[in-house]
């Protein structure tokens, strides 16, 4: 230890104090989990700690994971292992498992982070930590938010890296189920380091005599981070001093403006949002209400969702954009693609966003009408019943036991030269009497007039004569007093699980 030891110019430790300030209390008694790779950053970081902790009575434990992609690295993490025993610190040293993480270079650093950090919730869980102290700092935050502006992200991507984060991040999918009733505990991510720079770090490496291990993937320039580092913000520096820390001061600050909206979004997603399995619908009139920027968050927090992922990271601003548009414009119809294979579907007063390989099937089912699949067709009994799908069937009853009202379809009297009667699904072409009996009009156009969606046209169960449909199953019938004579000896009724269904609405 340095003689100046006790009274160095640009100590780090008060900076570290007034960060402890942000933990709460019951993080503060438990122990402390402190992750180290060996490089100045983690190895200042834990020096410090160990400081901390001797004034405080904390306990202090690192973690130290070797990944596995280098053949240096399991000597380094021994190396760092032994300095922690060597400072009387608890230790524990993890290996990722061989094949977990994947060959690829920007995918090799996400699948590293994502083991890292799963590593990290376990050995937090077994001793009983509530924080994860990570040696994130000041020039990380602003490489995080250079490279995030770069790449076209929202205001969230670029508010960089908070000083305590407890919700939001990767250690959120490693949570432990609590007990029942109970939410779910994770620690607290700590970053004690984030308002200090890259030099105050490595010159409190020089005078407390530490030895970093140099990482040399870190001077990969093929990885973008890397190329912000070691290009960009020194370029930055010279052509505007200090603005490695005006980045980073920047990031803080749009943190909170990015809290403000995060709760806004949080109520506009009360109001207009339901996520209903693998679908989430929004309702199209309030979400027309909200603000653009309400909009677009609740467009991205829908894909998160759907996706089962914490970020909208690569969702990009011009699909959002275009989706947006599509729900806040006055007409319905159509489909607006997301990355990562969703999709947006626009009816008359809703949207729904959900994968495009099953959207319009998820949609299918919450149909409140019988449907089968496209081309289906089934002669009429006598009397008797016609099983469909889910619970629907179609049952012919002696017209002198059907009550009057809308369940019951009387059939039309045809004479000998007319199609047989069938139920089948509808096809092109397909055309009803108008109910003043002059002219007709094309099926499809009245699924237009009607909004029916096209998901749902050719799965719809009719009522056929050849082309000229008579009953549309749980929609519509089309047999006024002077489109064609009833039968007296048959009538239709629709049943859902054995009981009679309301089975024609709208034209009757």
């Amino acid at each position: 230890m340095p003689h100046s030891a006790h009274n160095l110019d640009g100590d780090l430790l008060p900076a570290l104090r007034a960060a402890a300030g942000e933990l709460a209390p019951e993080e503060l008694a438990a122990p402390i989990l402190v992750g180290v790779s060996g490089g100045p950053d983690s190895l200042a970081l834990l020096h410090l700690l160990r400081r901390w902790a001797g004034e405080r009575g904390t306990t202090i434990r690192a973690i130290v994971v070797d990944h596995a992609l280098r053949p240096e690295s399991a000597g380094e993490a021994a190396r760092v292992a032994a300095l922690c025993r060597g400072w009387g610190i608890a230790v524990a040293v993890r290996v990722v498992r061989p094949g977990v993480i994947a060959a690829g270079r920007e995918g090799v650093e996400d699948a590293a982070r994502r083991e890292r950090y799963r590593l990290f919730a376990e050995e937090a869980r077994s001793v009983g930590a509530l924080t994860v102290a990570l040696g994130h700092q000041a020039n990380d935050q602003a490489e995080t938010l250079l490279l995030h502006l770069l790449r076209g992200v929202g205001l969230a991507g670029l508010t960089g890296m908070p000083t305590v984060r407890r919700a939001g991040d990767l250690l959120d999918r490693h949570a432990n189920p609590g007990a029942a009733g109970e939410l779910p505990s994770r620690p607290a991510l700590w970053r004690p380091l984030l308002g200090v720079g890259r030099a105050a770090i490595e010159a409190y490496c020089r005078t407390w005599e530490l030895t970093p291990t140099h990482d040399p993937t870190n001077d990969d320039p093929i990885l973008r981070r890397n190329g912000v580092r070691h290009r960009l913000l020194p370029l930055a520096e010279e052509l505007f001093p200090g603005a490695t820390a005006t980045l980073a001061r920047g990031a803080i600050l749009l943190a909170d403006d990015e809290d403000l909206l995060r709760r806004a979004t949080d109520d506009a997603w009360v109001r207009c949002a339901q996520a209903d399995g693998a679908l989430v619908l929004l309702d199209r009139a309030t979400f027309r209400a909200e603000h653009p920027a309400l909009q677009r968050r609740l467009l991205r927090r829908a894909w998160t969702e759907v996706r089962g992922v914490e970020t909208a990271a690569g969702l990009g601003a011009a699909p959002i954009e275009a989706a947006r548009q599509g729900i806040a414009a006055a007409r319905g119809g159509g489909h607006r693609s997301l990355p990562g294979g969703l999709v947006v579907v626009v009816e008359r007063e809703r949207a729904a966003v959900g994968l495009a390989a099953t959207i319009e099937e998820e949609l299918r089912q919450r149909l409140t009408v019988p449907l089968v699949g496209p081309g289906w067709s089934a002669p009429l009994p006598k009397i008797g019943i016609i099983g469909l799908s889910a619970g629907w069937a179609v049952q012919l009853v002696p017209a002198d036991t059907a009550p009057p009202g809308g369940a019951y379809c009387p059939l039309p009297a045809l004479d000998a030269a007319s199609p047989p009667l069938i139920l089948r699904t509808w096809q092109p072409g397909d055309r009803f009497v108008l109910p003043d009996g002059r002219g007709t009009q094309k099926l499809q156009d009245w699924f237009v007039d009607h909004h029916i969606p096209r998901y749902a046209r050719r799965h719809l169960i009719v009522l056929a004569a050849g082309e000229r449909i008579f009953w549309i199953a749980g929609l519509a019938a089309f047999l006024g007093a002077n489109t064609a004579p009833h039968r007296s000896d048959a009538a239709l009724r629709l049943l859902y699980n054995g009981a009679s269904s309301g089975a024609t609405k709208g034209r009757e």
